[in-house]
């Protein structure tokens, strides 16, 4: 049997947890203390807010309190996004004489940011000590603007605040459906992103299509052939059966030979993340070196008739193309 979908490729970008609360943003004259007319955009048009705290206010510029700021030196996160999916930023950063305590991230001139907290540094006694922090960012299902920068900066308990870190995103094309499911991964190994809906019928690369109208998008790095965006998705565009849902990822072979595969998966439906009554949303996983033909069980989550379901990627200016589709040999 062969195994083949049509490509479909889209870019877009935290910490565990979410926040359904939605803040309005309302800019204020600090010389009047007046509320002045809102912007035309805010951070919402762009970043999910995610177990963080929203600001009212522009990304705060860098600043000197007492002593040596806190410089981060480099962020790493998969290559490729789309809209709804979570992109997990491996952020590195030195302190040298105060502890950094808190992370903020928003888009470069948008109204709006958020902040987290930084776990205590795991360093003893070190000069300029060198220490890391994940970030797990969310982009919206509604984004429209193509080109973007993501903007992070840090904090220390003197309230230095270090210069900017810059993400340039660029947001090809977006997907979306009522329910959508989304896989993305930092290696170019083949993964596959499975969904079983409530009658039973599972959704992968061998039956890319539901009779209930749920559908794959792509598989990606079918048999090892790269494709560059390690991006699977199932979209639901329009009507969703009611009941249980099952999401898991598949090992399914191992490309790249001595690497563990870092990946994540979002599940939003009618533009909120579900809330599983299983695991976790978005889930955050690793295959191991070896661990082809392993399943790892994500989340499963109850699509109830008139329930309300709890509510990136960068790449430097790279330009994906839609590429045809390709056949997958099944060997399972």
């Amino acid at each position: 049997m062969m195994k083949k979908i049509k490509h479909i490729f889209v870019i877009l970008i935290l910490f565990a947890g979410f926040s359904c609360r939605k803040d309005t943003p309302v800019p204020i004259d600090v010389q009047s203390n007046q509320s002045i007319p809102p912007p035309s955009e805010t951070i919402y048009n762009y970043l999910y807010n995610y177990n963080a705290v929203f600001v009212n206010d522009y990304m705060p510029e860098p600043k000197v309190v007492n002593s040596a700021c806190p410089e981060i030196t480099s962020v790493n996160g998969y290559a490729y996004v789309i809209p709804g999916d979570a992109n997990q930023l491996g952020i590195k950063y030195t302190n040298i004489d105060h502890e950094v305590t808190e992370l903020y991230y928003g888009v470069k001139g948008v109204y709006g940011y958020y902040k987290v907290g930084v776990p205590p540094a795991k360093h003893q006694g070190a000069q300029t000590p060198s220490d890391s922090v994940a970030l797990l960012v969310i982009i919206s299902q509604a984004i429209t603007q193509t080109n973007f920068t993501i903007e992070i900066n840090m904090a220390d308990s003197s309230g230095n605040i270090s210069e900017p870190f810059y993400l340039p995103v660029d947001l090809i094309s977006a997907n979306s459906g009522r329910l959508q499911l989304s896989l993305s991964f930092d290696q170019t190994n083949d993964l596959d992103l499975h969904l079983r809906e409530p009658g039973g019928f599972e959704i992968f690369y061998k039956h890319p299509v539901s009779p209930s109208g749920g559908y794959l998008v792509d598989d990606a790095n079918a048999n090892c052939i790269p494709d560059s965006a390690n991006i699977e998705e199932i979209l639901y565009p329009d009507s969703v059966p009611l009941g249980s849902y099952r999401v898991s990822v598949k090992y399914y072979m191992q490309c790249i030979p001595d690497v563990n595969t870092n990946f994540c998966v979002t599940a939003f439906y009618n533009g909120q993340l579900v809330s599983p009554s299983y695991g976790t949303n978005p889930y955050k996983g690793k295959f191991f070196n070896g661990d082809a033909g392993m399943i790892a069980n994500c989340m499963e989550f109850n699509i109830a008739s008139g329930s309300k379901i709890a509510h990136m990627r960068y790449t430097k200016g790279i330009n994906i193309p839609n590429r045809p589709a390709r056949i997958k040999e099944n060997n399972k």
